[in-house]
């Protein structure tokens, strides 16, 4: 049997539990502009990655903070 090092599922929920205490609190406004911002800076590191042939280097951090 393979044990599994890395468990998708688990990070997937962890990063949305990080979001929800993040927008926690805040209007409806005010979430949808961080959705819309993480949106921008997303596009933004698929360009950059594009440009430099898909450098592993290159994480996602984004630029605003809640």
């Amino acid at each position: 049997m393979k044990t599994k090092t890395f468990d998708c599922v688990r990070m997937k929920r962890q990063g949305a539990e990080r979001v929800m205490k993040q927008l926690e609190g805040n209007s409806l406004q005010e979430q949808l502009e961080y959705c819309q911002k993480s949106t921008e800076d997303l596009k933004r590191l698929q360009q950059r990655l594009r440009e430099t042939g898909g450098c592993h280097c290159l994480q996602y951090r984004p630029t605003h903070r809640l």
